[in-house]
């Protein structure tokens, strides 16, 4: 089952990163902040923080302003790819998609950024791979996560989460892909980082929800 959580944190939001057993060199980093200290991400439901809505450099992509045509856009691609790999498309809507925005602090970003912080993280919930029966795309269910686990206190998850798109786009989990997912991830983390945004796209409790991340400044 840790296998299963790893290849999903290795994609999502730069975030967790998916850690498979051969493919990866564990190379230790001293941790400098305690994990107990460690602060959780500012959460906000239906409009974005302003410093999003700012562009930091309107030439690039990465940090361009997040305007409403863009929050409508983003809306109708999740709930367009939700309907595909469902059988009761009719479950999903832009008016039900529930948009959250997470201000990640430096300090909670830099702990999850260390590599040596990444295997302990990673044995604080469990998963299961499923597999949509409409188009036989995959999405992955989170269960058993701890309390003290940053995926719930950061990254906003919680028990029977069901993880659909990672910046809009469906995974495979496939462990075939794992460096191709480990590059993505490196990439996400590089774009948070910079002033960007990465995203994650669940259902909770059969409704869908959009968290869009990004650097608390």
């Amino acid at each position: 089952m840790i296998d299963k959580i790893e290849k999903i944190c290795h994609g999502f939001c730069g975030l967790i990163v998916l850690v498979v057993a051969g493919l990866y060199v564990w190379q230790p980093v001293p941790d400098t902040y305690p994990r107990e200290f460690i602060p959780p991400s500012f959460v906000s439901e239906g409009h974005p923080p302003k410093k999003l809505m700012t562009p930091m450099d309107p030439k690039d992509p990465k940090t361009a302003a997040l305007t409403q045509d863009k929050i409508t856009g983003t809306k109708n691609l999740v709930i367009g790819k939700l309907k595909d790999a469902s059988v009761r498309p009719g479950e999903f809507s832009a008016r039900t998609l529930k948009m959250k925005y997470l201000q990640i602090p430096k300090p909670s970003f830099n702990f999850i950024k260390n590599e040596a912080n990444w295997l302990p993280e990673l044995k604080l919930a469990k998963s299961v791979i499923k597999t949509n029966k409409k188009d036989g795309s995959k999405c992955l269910q989170l269960t058993e996560i701890k309390e003290d686990s940053l995926l719930r206190s950061v990254v906003g998850l919680e028990n029977d989460d069901i993880i659909e798109l990672i910046n809009g786009e469906r995974w495979d989990f496939n462990s075939e892909a794992s460096l191709d997912y480990r590059n993505q991830a490196l990439k996400m983390m590089e774009a948070v980082e910079s002033g960007g945004t990465i995203s994650l796209t669940i259902t909770r409790n059969k409704k869908p929800q959009h968290l869009t991340f990004s650097l608390l400044e």
